[in-house]
């Protein structure tokens, strides 16, 4: 997926896109350009055209009684979906509400919604999607968007179609890819780009695409919004947060070891929040893929690019500091964890051993009034 560094070159990908009848696309394409300096024109009232239109063609595949497939082939089409459900009136249509849940249903329960999104492409284009619905459904920050337009946003929403479960989808993404890994290249990461593994470059780039949006602004969102939701929206959001840090740890802590970054910690004793600092601010492909998005600018305002970025290729696999993506990746999981101290807003804690070179992950939700499952 190239990304253009302008929103008027996304704008023109949405018409391309839109021309061809590819409405998930157009609308990622559009949501996308919302969140750069000068977004194209009409750009709110074209995501509510094609919201509309992508909605009611998924309408009338399932009209049929008789139909059991769901037509979504995959979480990036599950994800423009939910992300058109916040542009029209849901009132026009009862079903709406029901509608919601079948497909969250399956994408939670389903692997075959991520895995069949497991490339470049959809993999990217999900993640980024998902947080643009999370991002412009909790309306933080519209001070990009055309003067006195207001997002037509919608606080009434039958369950599950709220924000808590807009983030569990999220989460549960980044939960299923970093599983993907662990369990299915615990030891060939750092040796990609290799053929043989086609898959890895894509989750890989989805967690980066995640891990610096939750950087950037989980606190924010869920000290604003997380007292409107209910208890079981609630729980269900601190077990996902739990899952992923605990699944970071381990992604971590399986492939640390194997850092250069790290060598140099034992051997100096150096502050190691300084060097994960340094390796997390080197420039990816990941980064200039969204380069000037709004809702990234807290981190890429901290990126050094160089003229050898990090990118998957067969001459540019490291950066000319000879750190690899996946160097980078594990050092910003290392500062998206470690934010998670004793005075946590959500009450885990990550801890970490120089010597042995290991996270530790504990939870007590005791205080939130909360259990764990």
């Amino acid at each position: 997926m190239t990304l253009p560094s302008s929103a008027r070159g996304l704008g023109q990908l949405a018409i391309i896109k839109s021309s061809s009848n590819d409405i998930p696309s157009a609308i990622f394409y559009y949501s996308q350009s919302m969140f750069y300096l000068v977004p194209p024109s009409n750009v709110l009232q074209n995501l509510r055209t094609l919201s509309k239109q992508y909605f009611t063609s998924f309408l009338k595949q399932i009209s049929d009684e008789n139909t059991v497939a769901i037509p979504c082939a995959n979480f990036f089409d599950a994800s423009a979906l939910f992300f058109s459900l916040f542009f029209n009136d849901i009132s026009e249509n009862p079903s709406t509400g029901a509608i919601f849940e079948t497909i969250y249903e399956h994408c939670i329960n389903d692997t075959r919604f991520y895995l069949n999104a497991l490339n470049e492409n959809l993999s990217l284009k999900a993640s980024l999607l998902n947080i643009t619905t999370i991002f412009t459904r909790s309306n933080i920050d519209t001070s990009n968007l055309e003067e006195n337009v207001e997002l037509n946003l919608y606080t009434t929403l039958t369950k599950p179609m709220s924000l808590g479960y807009l983030f569990v989808l999220g989460l549960h993404h980044c939960t299923f890819l970093l599983s993907y890994l662990i369990e299915g290249l615990p030891n060939n990461l750092h040796a990609l780009p290799e053929k043989n593994l086609p898959l890895a470059t894509p989750a890989l780039a989805a967690i980066c695409i995640y891990i610096d949006f939750y950087r950037s602004h989980l606190e924010t969102l869920c000290i604003k919004n997380s007292h409107s939701w209910s208890f079981a929206e609630k729980q269900l959001f601190y077990d996902k947060v739990s899952d992923l840090l605990k699944l970071s740890v381990s992604f971590f802590n399986t492939l640390a070891k194997k850092m250069k970054i790290l060598s140099g910690i034992q051997a100096e004793k150096n502050n190691p929040t300084f060097l994960f600092t340094r390796v997390a601010e080197t420039g990816t492909f990941v980064d200039i893929k969204i380069r000037e998005n709004h809702m990234f600018s807290s981190i890429q305002k901290n990126l050094a690019f160089t003229k050898k970025t990090v990118v998957y290729g067969n001459s540019q696999a490291e950066s000319s500091s000879g750190f690899s993506f996946c160097d980078v990746v594990l050092s910003r999981i290392f500062l998206f964890l470690k934010s998670f101290d004793s005075s946590s807003y959500l009450s885990f804690v990550v801890s970490f051993d120089a010597e042995k070179l290991e996270l530790f992950f504990s939870d007590d939700l005791s205080t939130l009034g909360l259990s764990r499952n």
